[in-house]
Parts: C-alpha cells; sequence; structure tokens
C-alpha cells in the first residue's frame, strides 16, 4: 500500500507551501520515504516477532507463557537504525495479513508481511537482530561458555570430560520463543559443566567451561 507514502507527502513543508509540480514526488522520493520509526511501529513489530515464534513453538499457546506479564527485549534494525525494544505482550490479534490490536488506548488494524525476521509495514521494514546478536556472543572464542540472554537450557549435546572442537554444537538456549545456538569456540575437554536440560539461566551466567 503506498497509504503511508501519500501522508508523508501531504505533510511535506513544499507540498503544504503550494511549491509542487508532476515531478514533486520524483524530486523528493529521498525526503519522503525514510522516515523514523515510531515508537507504536516498533511495539508492533517486537509483538509480531513475539508472537510468530510462540506460534512456531507451540500452536497451542500462542502468545502464551509461563511467566506472563515479563516484558521481552528485542534488537530491531529500521531503516539501517538499531532500536533495543522492551516490549510487555499486547493484546494483539492476526490473520496473517492484518494485526488487530489497542495502541495507547485506541484499537488498531494494521496490515503487515512477515517472512522470517523481516517484517513489512505500511512504511516500514522491520528486520529482527535478536538472534543474530545472541549467536554472535555465543559462538565468541575462549573456553568459557556464558548465556547471551535469560533464558532455559533446551538441549545438552555434551557431558563432562567430553573432548570438543572449535565449533561443534554444545548447549542450545530457549530465549524469546527462539532457539540459540551455543557453539565451542575452542577445541578441548569438558572441565566443567554447570546446566542439564530444563535449567532457567541469566544473561552472562557461566554454563560450561572448556580447557
Amino acid at each position: 500500500t503506498n497509504q503511508q507514502l501519500l501522508v508523508d507527502l501531504l505533510k511535506h513543508p513544499d507540498f503544504i507551501d503550494g511549491q509542487f509540480s508532476t515531478g514533486f514526488i520524483a524530486e523528493h522520493f529521498s525526503d519522503i520515504t525514510q522516515p523514523k520509526a515510531t515508537a507504536e511501529q516498533l511495539a508492533l513489530a517486537a509483538a509480531l516477532f513475539y508472537q510468530h515464534g510462540a506460534n512456531q513453538h507451540a500452536q497451542g499457546l500462542a502468545g502464551w507463557r509461563n511467566n506472563a506479564g515479563a516484558p521481552s527485549t528485542y534488537r530491531l534494525e529500521a531503516h539501517g537504525d538499531i532500536h533495543t525494544v522492551t516490549a510487555e505482550p499486547l493484546q494483539l490479534s492476526t490473520d496473517g495479513r492484518h494485526a488487530t490490536l489497542i495502541l495507547n488506548g485506541i484499537r488498531r488494524r494494521i496490515a503487515y508481511h512477515l517472512d522470517g525476521n523481516h517484517l513489512w509495514l505500511p512504511g516500514l521494514t522491520v528486520i529482527n537482530r535478536t538472534q543474530h546478536v545472541a549467536s554472535r556472543q555465543a559462538d565468541a572464542s575462549g573456553g568459557t561458555v556464558k548465556a547471551p540472554m535469560d533464558g532455559a537450557i533446551v538441549d545438552v549435546h555434551v557431558s563432562h570430560g567430553d573432548r570438543v572442537t572449535k565449533g561443534q554444537l554444545l548447549l542450545v538456549l530457549e530465549a524469546m520463543k527462539m532457539e540459540h545456538p551455543l557453539i565451542a569456540g575452542v577445541d578441548g575437554v569438558v572441565k566443567t559443566l554447570q546446566v542439564v536440560t530444563g535449567d532457567q539461566v541469566r544473561n552472562r551466567q557461566v554454563l560450561l567451561e572448556i580447557e
């Protein structure tokens, strides 16, 4: 839809002053197509990414979790800017094409398209960079493996005393309804293993050490 483009066009100072011609859009396209993401757009994006992740993990429990009310933190990219968004779970319903929710006390119905980590809203594309950051932190070199964020250990692939190689999958952490692989940064032997499947862990908590 070009609805947002037309709204931004009507707000342009030159258009308001009557200084326009048939070439106005071409002349000012870069001015009117790069607006900053609003707080409402980012809140909606976080809510949609959250619900999409919930749907992937448990269709019958979409939108629900055992610590309901706790915020989720996302790193979202919009127009090249990275935004850290802490969003409370929203009362949100979707049909795959439109999201209906209440923002600032107003009921809104907004068109969207979500494909993996990319979300298209009217006039805005948002990329979910949360998992990318977590994976980058998890793959850091060194023999100490720490949790890149709060979450739960859902899979343990090694035992105490196992010999591992750099790049080998060690653990899987679930956070914000996404699974994050924790990878060995060095060759060596598992010296300490401090978690088992099902453990809740905190950001930067030591999970495993390799020597």
